[in-house]
């Protein structure tokens, strides 16, 4: 099954779900630690039947996905400039 970034998918056939995070952001940038700041915002639409959605704001364009496809305008907060010691420091940690 196809999930989009924001769809809840089960875990493990158990009763617990997680959310779907995207990989990228529309530029190309990964999504990975150090590099996105996750976060919801509220919002009215009814899309996933919730009163708002995840989002993953790239830390190096600063480009926001929004969960469950909802293509209203929300106002987001700037990402936080990405910190390039922090990056190195995170890739040296799991190339030990």
């Amino acid at each position: 099954m196809g999930y989009r970034p924001g769809d809840l998918r089960p875990v493990n056939g158990g009763p617990f779900v997680a959310v779907v995070a995207p990989r990228h952001c529309r530029n190309g940038h990964p999504l990975t630690p150090y590099r996105v700041h996750v976060g919801y915002t509220l919002c009215d639409c009814g899309q996933g039947g919730t009163r708002g959605h995840h989002t993953w704001n790239c830390r190096e364009c600063g480009d926001t996905t929004v969960g469950d496809g909802c293509t209203r305008e929300h106002e987001f907060p700037p990402a936080w400039p990405v910190q390039r010691d922090e990056i190195r420091a995170y890739e040296r940690q799991q190339n030990r």
